[in-house]
């Protein structure tokens, strides 16, 4: 309940199914549409927990949240790809024009 990152119930499930938070949150993504199909394939029927407009917005933030995992995962790989490029002498023996 302390942890200020919001993001942390898809990593940790991740790592728990030897997957990346994004697998994870799309694996979510593929049960609301995997329920959504049968719920749509009996209209008619009355759902027994959840509503197709519960699932379609729980979907819809699913995706939401999908796109804050790649962002960040996003943001990641250019620090370590900033880390990796950048130059191993010490700051003061860089010689500079400016």
């Amino acid at each position: 309940a302390g942890n200020s990152d919001k993001l942390s119930n898809f990593k940790t499930a991740a790592s728990l199914t030897n997957q990346t938070p994004s697998q994870q949150c799309l694996s979510m993504i593929a049960t609301k549409v995997s329920r959504l199909s049968t719920l749509l394939a009996s209209p008619g029927i009355t759902p027994n927990n959840e509503p197709v407009k519960d699932s379609c917005l729980d979907g819809a933030l699913y995706f939401v949240l999908l796109a804050m995992l790649e962002y960040e995962a996003a943001q990641e790989r250019d620090n370590k790809e900033a880390a990796e490029e950048a130059p191993t002498t010490p700051k003061e023996y860089i010689i500079s024009p400016w």
